[in-house]
């Protein structure tokens, strides 16, 4: 049935105009970068998930009693983290 399809809208295409098929054309690169963004967008989106779960976590080993980590040490290290890798906007927008 692909087949089909494929023979189908071949003929299809072939009937548009040079402009029309450019169009198409256009359109099909702005919905694979729409895809690659979504792609991006969602690995980014799962490591800013397990980033911030970790990060309870570490707070929560800094709170338990007995804990050989000093409190506030979860913030110090990112605090440490951010200033030495973000010195501008763009560098935090980029994140």
């Amino acid at each position: 049935m692909n087949a089909f399809l494929d023979e189908e809208l071949k003929s299809v295409k072939e009937k548009l105009t040079e402009e029309e098929q450019k169009t198409i054309k256009n359109n099909e690169k702005e919905i694979n970068q729409l895809k690659e963004q979504k792609e991006e967008t969602s690995k980014k989106s799962k490591f800013y998930e397990s980033f911030i779960n970790n990060l309870f976590k570490t707070v929560d080993l800094e709170k338990a009693e007995n804990s050989p980590y000093p409190e506030y040490l979860t913030e110090r290290i990112l605090m440490s983290y951010m200033i030495k890798t973000l010195n501008t906007k763009k560098d935090v927008e980029n994140l």
